[in-house]
């Protein structure tokens, strides 16, 4: 090995600690932290479909469990509640509860990535 100017070694002890991998290793670590990758990506779509559901039923039972109200406020019928069409009261609601629940949490988890 030869010396630096400032008398540190250089060449053999540097190597030392720089040893490539064996390609073989290597690919087996690469394929092994891919399959957890993956494993923790379907329970986490699985979980968050789950998520989705819930608060689907619950935005559900709220518009029916309130059908009465809007019916005298709004003069619309249960039909009309399950009418998606751009500003209508569903639409609205929906994007009310995904901007304050779903946003916010989505939001928690970017930053966890």
């Amino acid at each position: 090995a030869r010396s630096s100017p400032g008398g540190s070694r250089i060449g053999r002890d540097a190597s030392r600690h720089s040893r490539p991998r064996a390609p073989m290793q290597t690919q087996d670590e690469c394929k092994a932290r891919y399959d957890v990758i993956e494993r923790t990506l379907v329970q986490a779509d699985a979980q968050w479909r789950i998520l989705e559901e819930q608060l689907e039923a619950t935005e559900e039972t709220f518009l029916m469990g309130r059908l009465d109200s809007w019916k005298k406020w709004f003069s619309l019928s249960e039909d009309e509640l399950s009418q998606w069409a751009k500003g209508s009261l569903r639409q609205h609601v929906r994007s009310r509860l995904h901007g304050l629940l779903l946003g916010t949490l989505a939001g928690r988890m970017a930053t966890q990535v």
